[in-house]
């Protein structure tokens, strides 16, 4: 069973190589029209975004230009999405979207697309990935990153859940709008704590898969998703009065399983051929633990024909053509010989 894995892995990273940039951007359209689409159906305050061709259209445009479009044109869909509720709001979003880059994300670019996952992984439930991943893969700079994605998040679903309760567009009832938004915002308790313990799981995760024991990351994995699944299950009980348990509990099974595949197709390491090494230069004396990365070639099948040799006579008997060949050397041994004579 490892063998075929790692054959499909070395089969995986080997498409990769060869189409690296039709994969990419196969896969940003995938995720484009994921990420649209999730959220013209959670959050589709605008009609006209609400369809289909239009999606995709905006899809198409993310795939094929650079990463930072793609973020700025999910960043526009948000607020024309807002726009129908409160013009007001949409301004004071747009102000909050370039405080956040001015302050942050201009310093670490990167960061912004887990900014961006965060929302619309809680959409589909398994937002639980983010914490895994980026304690794994990345630093605890990311807590940061996923706090202003979850709070983003909390934000646009405290706008659904008062966008309906005003009607018309005077002063006094964007007043009382914004008012119930904050107070909808401030006392979110579940809010705070998601914030919290995304902030500890990233740290926790990321201290367990630096140590050096054996399977580190793997370990680093299982305990913080353990840490997860107590902590939501706790929260969802006692902080929201949900009985909705079965869904946290699937959603870090799903998002734990998503993350052992990620760490499996990223490294995998052999540790049956671990060696300790010690070496010096003019200044320090090091001791290296060298582990060797599990790896095997992809199968190369290829499929050789091959075609049965015509006779250059249209003799099929066996008998004359040794007959013939015969004759043929005899023929050329008195041609030798005359040439002597």
């Amino acid at each position: 069973m490892m063998l075929k894995l790692l054959e499909l892995k070395e089969y995986i990273k080997q498409i990769g190589d060869k189409h690296g940039v039709s994969v990419k951007i196969f896969a940003k359209l995938i995720a484009a029209f994921t990420i649209f689409s999730l959220f013209c159906t959670k959050f589709g305050y605008n009609a006209r975004l609400n369809n289909i061709a239009v999606t995709l259209l905006l899809s198409v445009v993310a795939a094929v230009t650079p990463d930072m479009v793609f973020a700025i044109l999910v960043c526009i869909v948000s607020l024309l999405n807002v726009y129908p509720v409160s013009l007001i709001l949409a301004i004071v979003l747009l102000v909050i979207y370039i405080i956040v880059y001015l302050l942050y994300l201009r310093f670490v670019p990167t960061q912004i697309f887990v900014v961006i996952a965060v929302p619309f992984l809680c959409i589909m439930n398994i937002p639980y990935v983010i914490p895994l991943l980026c304690g794994l893969l990345l630093t605890p700079v990311t807590m940061i990153s996923s706090s202003i994605g979850l709070a983003i998040y909390y934000v646009f679903k405290a706008i659904s859940a008062t966008q309906g309760m005003t009607e018309g567009a005077s002063i006094a009832n964007t007043v009382n709008f914004f008012g119930m938004l904050l107070d909808n915002i401030k006392t979110n308790k579940f809010m705070m704590f998601s914030i919290v313990i995304f902030a500890v799981v990233i740290l926790l995760t990321y201290i367990i898969r630096r140590q050096k024991f054996n399977h580190s990351s793997y370990a680093a994995i299982i305990i913080s998703s353990v840490l997860l699944l107590v902590a939501f299950v706790l929260a969802t009980s006692l902080i929201e009065n949900s009985g909705d348990v079965l869904s946290v509990v699937g959603g870090v099974i799903v998002s734990a399983i998503i993350v052992v595949i990620v760490q499996f197709f990223r490294i995998s390491l052999d540790y049956s051929g671990t060696k300790n090494i010690q070496f010096e230069d003019d200044e320090y004396y090091y001791y290296v633990k060298a582990v060797p990365k599990l790896s095997v070639a992809a199968p190369d099948v290829q499929v050789k024909r091959i075609h049965a040799q015509v006779p250059s006579n249209s003799t099929t008997n066996l008998k004359e053509a040794i007959d013939r060949l015969s004759a043929e050397s005899e023929n050329l041994e008195k041609s030798v010989t005359e040439e002597d004579q």
